[in-house]
């Protein structure tokens, strides 16, 4: 598997699996069903992929994309150092396995290691606002 950042020939193949990834997330959270937006999706893909304390990786199997890792550089609001925000990891479910992801999570580290990052987290508290 090539990781690397995306050509903007590819944006379709990437357009693709971030629809397959929406799909996985809706048997999950139904509520985002009706929030997913092809002209969001675009708009993100171009951001995170300019955007220098942004980072969009793309896993490659010849010339088909097959996962991608995406997060971000933040400032801690306590200090100067910085700390990596893994916000998104997929990969298709043929090519799941503990060394995709692992290269996935190790090239993202490579990446988060330019901004002399402190560590890297992932996830949040996922709370919905609009609860009862």
């Amino acid at each position: 598997m090539e990781i690397r950042k995306i050509h903007p020939g590819e944006i379709d193949g990437l357009l693709n699996l971030i629809h397959q990834y929406a799909e996985e997330a809706i048997v999950n959270m139904p509520e985002v069903e009706n929030e997913i937006s092809e002209k969001v999706i675009i708009d993100n893909i171009r951001q995170w992929s300019i955007q220098h304390n942004h980072c969009l990786l793309v896993g490659f199997s010849g010339d088909r994309p097959i996962g991608f890792i995406a997060g971000f550089i933040v400032q801690m609001p306590w200090s100067l150092s910085y700390q990596a925000n893994l916000s998104f990891v997929f990969m298709t479910e043929e090519h799941r396995s503990l060394s995709n992801f692992t290269s996935l999570l190790d090239k993202f580290e490579e990446w988060a290691k330019i901004f002399k990052v402190k560590r890297i987290i992932s996830g949040d508290m996922g709370i919905n606002i609009e609860r009862d």
